[in-house]
C-alpha cells in the first residue's frame, strides 16, 4: 500500500480516466461525482473507492474530489490482481460492493 495525502479540492482520479488503483481512506473525505459534475457519494473513514475500473477493466466511471485533508493509502492494479487471486473471498466482497453500488 502506498500512504497519500490529498488536500482539500484535489482530483484523486476523473472519470473516464484508467483503473490504475484502489484507494483506502483512513482519514478524511472524498466526493465521488458522476458525469455531471453532481455529486454521487461522500465517503469518510474507513471506506475505499476506485475498485469498479479494477474489477471490470473498464475507465473510471465518476471523478474522485478531496473535500477535506485526507489521509488515503493506494493499491496499485499490479497488488491488486495479486491480492484477489490469493484471496478470492475479497474479490467476492468488492463484487458484491460494486452492485449495490450501482443500485444506488
Amino acid at each position: 500500500l502506498e500512504p497519500r495525502i490529498f488536500v482539500p479540492g484535489e482530483r484523486i482520479f476523473n472519470v473516464d480516466e484508467p483503473g490504475d488503483a484502489l484507494y483506502f481512506i483512513q482519514s478524511g473525505e472524498v466526493d465521488i461525482r458522476g458525469r455531471t459534475g453532481a455529486s454521487i457519494a461522500t465517503l469518510g473513514d474507513g471506506a475505499f473507492f476506485g475498485e469498479m475500473a479494477l474489477l471490470t477493466d473498464m475507465p473510471r466511471s465518476a471523478t474522485a474530489v478531496a473535500t477535506e485533508f485526507c489521509d488515503a493509502y493506494l493499491l496499485h492494479k499490479e497488488s491488486f490482481d495479486l491480492v484477489i487471486k490469493a484471496y478470492p473471498a475479497f474479490k467476492t466482497h468488492l463484487e458484491q460492493v460494486v452492485q449495490e453500488r450501482k443500485v444506488s
